[in-house]
């Protein structure tokens, strides 16, 4: 099993913070939010700002991680 490192600057952020970074619109961040494609902090009163949980997010993508497959000679994937 292959081993992966990751480093944060910081394991949250804001939705403003997170658009820019990743490079689409605020808009784009709270609708990936609502419909749960972005993971948040719970929040523990109504009106809390809004956190995105970067490790989990990076846990999500992981777990998705499927490696390539090995390439022939010539580029073109080996039969299985």
């Amino acid at each position: 099993m292959k081993q992966l490192n990751v480093t944060f600057d910081t394991p949250i952020c804001t939705p403003d913070v997170f658009a820019e970074r990743v490079g689409i619109s605020k808009c784009t961040v709270d609708r990936m939010v609502k419909d749960g494609r972005i993971p948040i902090l719970p929040k523990k009163i109504q009106g809390e700002r809004t956190l995105i949980n970067l490790m989990a997010l990076s846990q999500s993508a992981l777990d998705l991680y499927q490696p390539p497959k090995p390439r022939g000679p010539r580029g073109r994937s080996k039969a299985a």
